[in-house]
């Protein structure tokens, strides 16, 4: 057996390997697991580096199964409006950051969410061109569905206050303003860096980040300069269900980088009133909007993915998506070995489910959002209705009809530890999971999703070493779950996190 480079120990130590739940201590080399209990410490030596647990709790490193990672970057370094607590607040803020710019120039910021807002309303243009009347201005909603422009930056992005009065940008319209507006190639590699970095902090050693040609060309960049070291599986959108001309049919670069599939769109967000439902919105009767994919166009979509060995990722939250996205599953005959992830699928059917199974898909869903938007009185009970909006993010019965369920953020907020208080601490029976199915789900059956099941997700020999500490062992933290802390995070065998310098050098190395 080779020598430990690492040695991690002290703690207990969950390995989510159900052969092999528990674990005293791992030993690691090579950027994998080399071994675990006794034979881990018969392969230490006086080179092996040392990671004390301390009553800290290890676990495979989080897998955020949704994310938007190089676009996140680019939002690090744009003003954060997540905290503000009003429109008033926000305009507020908004006139505070214009004062600090040059006439003329753009603010762009991002980040609010007028759900919990005392105003119940979103802003307008007419609200953004009093309080910054000097400079174009577009404020992103924190689902980057919808923005808001004031009338100098709507002329800036080519319309007008005739044609969008509320000054509201929606979908299309919104990413082709974010392309305008998006950093340049060094913002972007910087905005990159703070990304990766921004993983560590928080546990998260693997995303499955949806990409477009210059995101996966920037991942690519970054891979081939050692710059990427968190483990990417990329899902390239096709726009309008049309792959781009440079979509690679393979698997990528290594890894660190795997192209997996292709993104697709059937539907919107809740927020911004573009989620299909078949009941509409009672907060907006009669209001239907577009799909941003039909059935055909989705089939064909698929039946394309298909003939070049792609996985699909469809964003479908309302049901009316999720019914589209099924059904366009069976007319293009898609196959179960391609694993087709439902994006979201916040509102599914019993008979949608069964059809996700038989089709060999996965379930890739956000349980923040339950305790984001879909509480009591929350925006989803606001949008939908009493009944329809608390029907949502029924884990409970996704693993109960046999489909597997790996969870992601999707950025609102970032990071693994929120979403699973809320998939533990759901208010509904049909929402809420045992600690350890939350665990398995960022973890084991994430990697699942990407095809990484015999590489990641666990604690096992020859798995990736991909590895989070936290404060405290969450099996005993149920309603505490946010409240736990990212202590240590190691990644392809490399300490890239430790705040509390629990890592100790070797007696013959510097630490590194």
């Amino acid at each position: 057996m080779s020598a430990a480079e690492l040695l991690v120990e002290g703690g207990p130590i969950l390995t989510l390997d159900p052969q092999r739940p528990q674990a005293e201590a791992v030993a690691v080399a090579d950027g994998r697991v080399l071994a675990l209990d006794a034979a881990a410490r018969d392969a230490a030596g006086p080179r092996t580096r040392r990671l004390a647990l301390a009553g800290a709790a290890l676990l495979p490193g989080f897998i955020d199964a949704h994310t938007h990672l190089p676009e996140y970057g680019c939002r690090l370094a744009q003003p954060d409006l997540s905290a503000v607590g009003s429109l008033a607040a926000l305009l507020e803020r908004l006139g505070t950051l214009a004062r600090e710019r040059t006439a003329g120039e753009w603010l762009v910021a991002c980040g609010w969410d007028e759900s919990r807002w005392p105003e119940g309303r979103m802003p307008t243009r007419r609200d953004l061109d009093a309080a910054v009347p000097h400079h174009p201005v577009l404020a992103y909603r924190v689902d980057m569905h919808m923005g808001v422009a004031n009338t100098a930056g709507l002329r800036r992005l080519g319309h007008s206050a005739a044609s969008h009065p509320q000054g509201r940008l929606l979908e299309q319209e919104l990413i082709e303003a974010y392309r305008r507006l998006a950093p340049d190639a060094e913002g972007r590699r910087e905005g990159l860096a703070r990304a990766v970095e921004a993983c560590h902090a928080r546990g998260v050693t693997a995303v499955h980040a949806t990409v477009s040609e210059d995101d996966l060309a920037l991942l690519q960049e970054a891979r081939a300069g050692d710059g990427l070291d968190v483990r990417v599986a990329a899902y390239v959108l096709w726009e309008g269900g049309t792959p781009p001309a440079r979509t690679p049919a393979g698997d990528g670069v290594d890894a660190w980088l795997a192209v997996r599939g292709a993104k697709l769109f059937a539907d919107g967000s809740v927020g911004a009133r573009s989620a299909a439902f078949r009941d509409g919105y009672a907060d907006a009767p009669g209001w239907r909007p577009e799909p941003r994919l039909d059935v055909p166009a989705l089939t064909e979509a698929m039946r394309e993915a298909a003939r070049r060995g792609l996985q699909v990722a469809v964003h479908c939250i309302g049901d009316a998506a999720v019914t589209a996205t099924v059904d366009a599953l069976d007319r293009a005959d898609y196959p179960p070995r391609l694993r087709p992830r439902l994006e979201h699928m916040e509102w599914a059917r019993d008979a949608d489910l069964s059809a996700l199974r038989r089709r060999g898909g996965v379930a890739s869903c956000q349980p923040n959002f339950v305790g984001r938007w879909g509480l009591a009185g929350g925006l989803y009970e606001r949008r939908l209705g009493l009944a329809y909006g608390g029907a949502h993010n029924r884990y409970r019965q996704v693993l109960a009809t046999g489909v597997p369920l790996a969870f992601g953020s999707d950025h609102m907020p970032f990071g693994p530890l929120y979403g699973l208080h809320w998939a533990v601490n759901a208010p509904q029976p049909a929402q809420r999971l045992t600690v350890a199915e939350a665990l398995a789900a960022y973890t084991r059956g994430a990697a699942y999703a990407a095809f990484e099941e015999n590489r990641q997700g666990m604690i096992r020999p020859g798995h990736h070493a991909d590895l989070v500490a936290l404060s405290e062992d969450p099996r005993g933290a149920g309603p505490r779950l946010e409240q736990l802390r990212v202590v240590a995070t190691v990644c392809g065998g490399v300490v890239r996190f430790d705040p509390e310098a629990r890592c100790a050098a070797s007696r013959h190395g510097a630490r590194r």
